[in-house]
Protein backbone atom coordinates (compact mmCIF):
# COMPACT_ATOMS: atom_id res chain seq x y z
CA UNK A 1 0.00 0.00 0.00
CA UNK A 2 1.10 3.48 0.84
CA UNK A 3 4.77 4.94 1.85
CA UNK A 4 4.91 7.03 4.62
CA UNK A 5 7.46 9.56 5.30
CA UNK A 6 8.81 11.69 7.97
CA UNK A 7 7.47 12.15 11.45
CA UNK A 8 5.16 14.73 12.94
CA UNK A 9 8.06 15.77 15.06
CA UNK A 10 10.12 16.08 11.24
CA UNK A 11 8.07 18.50 9.69
CA UNK A 12 10.24 21.40 7.97
CA UNK A 13 9.25 25.05 8.69
CA UNK A 14 7.61 25.40 4.85
CA UNK A 15 5.45 22.29 5.73
CA UNK A 16 4.39 23.74 8.99
CA UNK A 17 4.17 27.37 7.13
CA UNK A 18 1.48 25.49 4.48
CA UNK A 19 -0.88 23.84 7.03
CA UNK A 20 -0.64 27.19 8.89
CA UNK A 21 -1.74 28.90 5.90
CA UNK A 22 -4.28 25.93 4.91
CA UNK A 23 -6.15 26.34 8.35
CA UNK A 24 -6.88 29.80 7.40
CA UNK A 25 -8.08 29.51 4.01
CA UNK A 26 -5.11 31.88 2.57
CA UNK A 27 -3.63 31.65 -0.65
CA UNK A 28 -0.09 32.14 -1.17
CA UNK A 29 -0.34 35.70 -2.41
CA UNK A 30 -2.65 36.54 0.72
CA UNK A 31 0.04 34.95 3.21
CA UNK A 32 2.96 36.83 1.35
CA UNK A 33 1.06 39.69 2.04
CA UNK A 34 0.53 39.35 5.95
CA UNK A 35 4.99 38.87 5.69
CA UNK A 36 5.24 41.48 3.62
CA UNK A 37 7.34 39.32 0.87
CA UNK A 38 6.44 38.68 -2.87
CA UNK A 39 4.52 35.34 -3.68
CA UNK A 40 7.21 33.73 -4.63
CA UNK A 41 9.63 34.12 -1.73
CA UNK A 42 6.78 32.81 0.05
CA UNK A 43 6.48 29.98 -2.41
CA UNK A 44 10.17 29.04 -1.51
CA UNK A 45 9.69 29.37 2.16
CA UNK A 46 6.97 26.55 1.54
CA UNK A 47 8.80 24.71 -0.66
CA UNK A 48 12.22 24.68 1.75
CA UNK A 49 13.99 26.45 -1.04
CA UNK A 50 14.60 29.27 1.70
CA UNK A 51 14.75 29.91 4.92
CA UNK A 52 11.47 31.57 5.83
CA UNK A 53 9.69 32.21 9.39
CA UNK A 54 9.25 29.78 12.02
CA UNK A 55 5.86 28.83 12.78
CA UNK A 56 4.36 27.20 16.03
CA UNK A 57 2.47 24.09 14.75
CA UNK A 58 1.40 21.85 18.38
CA UNK A 59 -1.15 19.15 16.12
CA UNK A 60 -1.81 17.96 12.87
CA UNK A 61 -5.47 17.06 11.73
CA UNK A 62 -5.18 13.57 10.43
CA UNK A 63 -6.12 14.93 7.15
CA UNK A 64 -3.11 17.07 7.17
CA UNK A 65 -1.12 14.39 8.10
CA UNK A 66 -2.21 12.71 5.20
CA UNK A 67 -1.42 15.96 2.92
CA UNK A 68 1.80 16.23 4.01
CA UNK A 69 2.50 12.24 3.26
CA UNK A 70 1.52 12.71 0.20
CA UNK A 71 3.33 16.26 -0.74
CA UNK A 72 6.60 14.14 0.47
CA UNK A 73 6.30 10.99 -1.48
CA UNK A 74 5.76 13.54 -4.73
CA UNK A 75 2.61 12.26 -5.70
CA UNK A 76 0.10 14.83 -7.66
CA UNK A 77 -3.24 14.24 -6.58
CA UNK A 78 -4.36 12.80 -9.90
CA UNK A 79 -1.61 9.98 -9.49
CA UNK A 80 -2.78 9.26 -6.06
CA UNK A 81 -6.30 9.72 -6.66
CA UNK A 82 -6.08 7.22 -9.83
CA UNK A 83 -4.25 4.43 -7.50
CA UNK A 84 -6.99 4.79 -4.86
CA UNK A 85 -9.84 5.02 -7.48
CA UNK A 86 -11.78 7.78 -6.24
CA UNK A 87 -12.31 10.94 -8.11
CA UNK A 88 -9.28 13.81 -7.97
CA UNK A 89 -12.19 15.54 -6.27
CA UNK A 90 -12.82 13.29 -3.94
CA UNK A 91 -9.54 13.23 -2.69
CA UNK A 92 -9.48 17.37 -2.64
CA UNK A 93 -12.24 17.10 -0.40
CA UNK A 94 -10.93 14.68 2.09
CA UNK A 95 -7.46 16.70 2.27
CA UNK A 96 -9.17 19.82 2.87
CA UNK A 97 -11.10 18.12 6.15
CA UNK A 98 -14.44 18.64 4.15
CA UNK A 99 -14.94 14.39 4.23
CA UNK A 100 -13.81 11.40 6.24
CA UNK A 101 -10.12 10.60 5.15
CA UNK A 102 -10.45 7.14 6.39
CA UNK A 103 -9.03 5.90 2.86
CA UNK A 104 -5.59 7.99 3.11
CA UNK A 105 -5.53 7.39 6.75
CA UNK A 106 -5.40 3.79 5.06
CA UNK A 107 -3.26 4.16 2.04
CA UNK A 108 -0.18 6.09 4.42
CA UNK A 109 -0.75 4.03 7.56
CA UNK A 110 3.19 3.03 8.39
CA UNK A 111 4.26 -0.48 7.93
CA UNK A 112 6.73 -1.76 10.07
CA UNK A 113 9.89 0.20 8.74
CA UNK A 114 8.03 2.77 7.55
CA UNK A 115 8.23 6.58 9.12
CA UNK A 116 4.61 7.98 8.14
CA UNK A 117 3.04 10.95 10.70
CA UNK A 118 0.92 8.67 11.99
Amino acid sequence: MGKGFGSLHTLTDGERLYIVRRRKKRTQKEAAALYGVSRVTYNRWENGLAPGPTEALTSLFPYERCLINRRRSGSSQGALSNRLKISRNWLNQMENGNIDCKPLIDYWEPKEESAAIF
